[in-house]
């Protein structure tokens, strides 16, 4: 697994490979299944050509280590006073590439020694195949466009359970966290609404049929 991080660092693709090992090896599959699922990095290295242009000899390791929180800093943060872009750029890939590979290290041996691990993967697992059985069950009844807004609900419920479960409620700018909340759900209540209309034709021509 450790080898694997160096090598591939490829975030959730590491996950899918444990399927692809351990299946009979299909290599068009894989190259479709990896494309797919790190899609985004095109995207993040097309945002990135202007702040990568000139960095000489380490452009192409920030380009292999690319990753969504390398991204997520580089995209938004400017090297300080007198601190050179290239090393800027450099250390933060270096740092996000070690830790990638010593959370995985670690992961491996402290995982072994938590007891209740099993317990918890077990409980992940279940929690996975109840959401993605009802979000199918959903899809499978109604419209794409009115099922998949209520994605936007992820942030609400994360707020909402970490305020109730975790005691999470000293945040610095709760009432902008509550304005969002609301925003959403308005959001949500606009695009169901405005999609209505367009439904009851199909619904009347199948009664009518």
């Amino acid at each position: 697994s450790v080898l694997m991080s160096a090598i591939a660092f490829g975030g959730s693709m590491q996950f899918v490979a444990i399927t692809l090992l351990t299946a009979a090896f299909d290599p068009i599959q894989a190259f479709l299944l990896s494309v797919m699922v790190n899609a985004r990095h095109m995207f993040y290295g097309l945002s990135l050509l202007d702040k990568y242009k000139g960095l000489g000899k380490v452009r192409p390791f920030l380009i292999y280590v690319l990753c969504d929180e390398t991204f997520s800093l580089v995209s938004t943060l400017e090297p300080p006073d007198g601190v050179g872009r290239k090393d800027f750029y450099f250390y933060i890939s270096l740092l996000d590439y070690l830790y990638w590979i010593a959370g995985t290290a670690l992961g491996g041996r402290v995982g072994a020694l938590a007891p209740l691990a099993p317990l918890m993967l077990l409980y992940l697992g279940c929690i996975s195949a109840v959401a993605y059985s009802l979000w199918g069950i959903l899809l499978k009844y109604n419209p794409v466009s009115r099922v998949t807004v209520f994605s936007f609900m992820t942030p609400v419920f994360g707020v909402l359970l970490s305020a109730a479960l975790l005691r999470e409620t000293n945040t610095p700018q709760g009432a902008v966290c509550a304005a969002a909340l609301v925003l959403v759900c308005i959001g949500i209540c606009l695009v169901n609404r405005a999609g209505a209309p367009k439904d009851a034709p199909a619904d009347t021509i199948t009664k009518e049929n």
